[in-house]
Formats: structure tokens, C-alpha cells, sequence
């Protein structure tokens, strides 16, 4: 059998474009790490104007780490990010990864039923949630079906410019 009948969609490949990819055999928050020590006074990212280095990157994902370990987190537990796209949802996705975690990101147009199938689903103990979505997530642990145990809550005015 050709490699094109087990895998047709590689007939669909540019000419020179390679069908296997050379992935480091690391973890991905050594990527941020890496560039952490490289470039600690570059920016990683702006939000509405606040710029965020990737040392405080870091260090803010290493804090996340070492709160959730202390916490009972273990390598394996997994942790669902409930929020929109602001600095805590990067700063969470590498704590996360940090204290050795599965991230699961999730939609926050979610209506109460499709989130609480969705931390049904993935068995997460921890929620990483914005305050905008924090009663909803409240009213779907307290149908009691989840394994929701920690809580950690973000307000998007932690890093909006001020007035």
C-alpha cells in the first residue's frame, strides 16, 4: 500500500514541504523559560497598552505553579482556563503547564449546561474563571456533577490602563 493511500491528504502538499515534522523533545513551557533568559526585558505581550516582559511572564506563570502545587495540584490533575483573551489566560496556560497540568480551555459563550458537560467531560478539579463568569461557574458546581475543588478568579482590570 502507498504512503498516499494511507494518508491521502499528503498528495495535497506542496512540492518540498516535508510530510514529518522535527518536534524538541521538551515541554512547552521551557519555550517561555527559554525565552525568559534570552530576552527578559523584550515584551511578550500588550494588552490594551500594558506590556508584559517575558521575565514577569514567567515568573507571574512559576507563581501560578507554586500556588497550585500548594494547593494540591499534581502533575496529571487537570485545570480548565474560563475566560476570554487577556494576560491571565497565557499566565494561567503556562502555570499550568508548569505544575505539570493539562490545560483545557474553554469557551466562555458557554451556556450553563454546555459547561458543566464540558467539566463533566474532562474531570477538572481547578477552574482558572474571569469575575464576569464566576456566578455562572458557581451555579453549575453547585448542581453538585462536577469535581470542581479550586477556584482561581481574575478580573480583567488587573491590567487595564487606569483613568
Amino acid at each position: 500500500m502507498s504512503v498516499y493511500a494511507q494518508k491521502p491528504w499528503l498528495g495535497s502538499y506542496e512540492p518540498g514541504v516535508s510530510p514529518e515534522l522535527d518536534f524538541p523533545n521538551y515541554p512547552l513551557f521551557c519555550l517561555l523559560e527559554e525565552s525568559a533568559a534570552k530576552y527578559p526585558d523584550k515584551t511578550a505581550l500588550i494588552f490594551k497598552g500594558h506590556k508584559i516582559t517575558y521575565s514577569e511572564l514567567n515568573e507571574l506563570a512559576d507563581a501560578v505553579a507554586a500556588g497550585l502545587v500548594a494547593n494540591g495540584f499534581k502533575k496529571g490533575d487537570r485545570a480548565v482556563i474560563y475566560m476570554v483573551n487577556v494576560p491571565q489566560f497565557l499566565i494561567s496556560f503556562f502555570g499550568i503547564l508548569k505544575a505539570g497540568g493539562i490545560v483545557i480551555a474553554t469557551n466562555p459563550l458557554y451556556t450553563a449546561r454546555e459547561l458543566e458537560h464540558q467539566l463533566v467531560d474532562c474531570g477538572a478539579e481547578t477552574v482558572f474563571v474571569m469575575t464576569l463568569y464566576y456566578d455562572l461557574l458557581k451555579s453549575v458546581q453547585a448542581g453538585g456533577n462536577t469535581r470542581i475543588k479550586r477556584i482561581i478568579v481574575a478580573n480583567i482590570r488587573e491590567y487595564l490602563p487606569s483613568h
